[in-house]
């Protein structure tokens, strides 16, 4: 998703999903966003149907549901954007740090290369570096479920 762009970031709280189906949360979006479409349409269909007493309650139930579902999409796009935000220096260094623990045969080159992959989890580099380290290394475990996570960020 990278930075936040401010827009999809208010289509986000003001239609619950919208802004994370435009930024490519396809899945996450539309969890979201067909609950607040039927909420909508229960809402309209209380204010139009429904006699005043009967329609305040359902009204209110509407908006109640409408404020849960604005505010898990603002949470999932705050915990995606604070989760892609990276320190490029900081990820260069690590980097650095493990490709030559690596090069010179250092056993720290593994712990390097894991501590490269936490500070960059959507870099699919750091998760291919970490797979040959731990390859290397004779981690098969974890050199195939970094090539699996690497994957599946490049798929996306």
């Amino acid at each position: 998703m990278g930075a936040a762009h401010p827009s999809l970031v208010l289509l986000n709280l003001l239609v619950p999903g919208a802004g994370l189906l435009v930024a490519g949360r396809v899945a996450i979006g539309a969890a979201l966003l067909l609950p607040a479409i039927l909420v909508a349409a229960v809402a309209g269909l209380a204010a139009g149907v429904l006699a005043r007493p009967l329609a305040v309650p359902v009204l209110l139930g509407c908006l109640s549901a409408w404020l849960v579902l604005a505010a898990v999409a603002g949470g999932i796009w705050w915990w995606w954007a604070r989760r892609c935000a990276i320190d490029p220096v900081h990820v260069r260094a690590l980097h650095r740090e493990a490709a030559g623990a690596w090069l010179r045969g250092d056993g720290s080159a593994l712990a390097a290369a894991r501590r490269l992959a936490d500070a960059a989890p959507e870099e699919p580099g750091a998760w291919r570096l970490l797979a040959l380290i731990a390859r290397d290394q004779g981690d098969v475990r974890t050199g195939r479920a970094a090539e699996r996570r690497a994957a599946a960020i490049e798929a996306r």
